[in-house]
């Protein structure tokens, strides 16, 4: 009996070895080394690749940048042409808010942008002042900040425009 199953163990070990040895092996890790001369001829292959993509993504950016650029200054441009156009309005009006929106800035002292040297900090103010006129609509214009002061919430006045261009509030 022994022997019996020695041989049936015998006979299962290699149709085994057989069927799991036929079988493709997986990658190893780490690679191989590649042989001599090829590992050089791979980074040359990269570095072509690189000095070839890099003019047309340098090309692709600049292009992105500079129109962005030229698209706000016409925007820019046209606002104020479309502002010159309009007529000068002055209507019934009643200050109904009033907001602000401050933005800050960080910048590096004496160009150092590790911050050795510090930093100093500058701050822009925009006012903002919703206008509701006799016709029931409602406009919000830029002020200066001197006249944002000046304006309350309920005040009733004369609103004289041009555009979207705040040009005066006097209250009556």
């Amino acid at each position: 009996m022994t022997y019996r199953s020695h041989f049936w163990y015998n006979e299962n070990r290699k149709i085994n070895n057989i069927r799991f040895n036929n079988r493709p092996k997986a990658p190893r890790w780490p690679p191989e080394d590649p042989p001599a001369g090829q590992e050089e001829e791979r980074l040359k292959d990269m570095f072509d690749l690189f000095w070839y993509a890099f003019p047309a993504i340098f090309t692709v950016m600049f292009v992105t940048i500079f129109g962005i650029f030229i698209v706000q200054v016409i925007k820019g441009t046209a606002d104020w042409h479309r502002n010159n156009q309009s007529p000068r309005l002055s209507v019934g009006a009643t200050v109904v808010a009033k907001r602000q929106n401050t933005t800050h800035y960080t910048h590096p002292n004496a160009g150092d942008v590790s911050g050795a040297h510090g930093y100093h900090t500058t701050s822009s103010t925009r006012y903002y002042v919703t206008f509701q006129v006799e016709s029931g609509d409602r406009m919000e214009l830029s002020v200066p900040g001197r006249e944002y002061g000046m304006l309350a919430e309920g005040d009733a006045g004369k609103l004289t425009f041009q555009g979207t261009r705040y040009l005066s509030f006097d209250r009556v």
